[in-house]
């Protein structure tokens, strides 16, 4: 099954199973080699042209569900911090 999300501006992300694929709207090698070189992205490969970037993560959230994450477990350390 194969899912796009293109709510970003000048790229979209294709699905399909277990891999994806960023695909950009105009050539970024220097985005495409920052997703790699800070290893946001790891066992990436890239198109020759820099149009593309595949990978196959081993879990995916939405930004949104991270940041609430995130957000829960800093209330949990101010918590925790003020009790002791």
């Amino acid at each position: 099954m194969t899912e796009s999300y293109s709510n970003l501006q000048g790229c979209k992300i294709i699905q399909n199973a277990n891999l994806f694929t960023i695909e950009f709207t105009y050539p970024s090698p220097v985005v495409c080699h920052s997703l790699v070189k800070t290893r946001i992205l790891r066992g990436v490969t890239i198109s020759d042209d820099y149009k593309q970037v595949i990978f196959k993560p081993y879990s995916v959230q939405l930004y949104c569900q991270e940041m609430q994450a995130y957000k829960s477990n800093m209330v949990t350390i101010a918590i925790n911090t003020l009790t002791t």
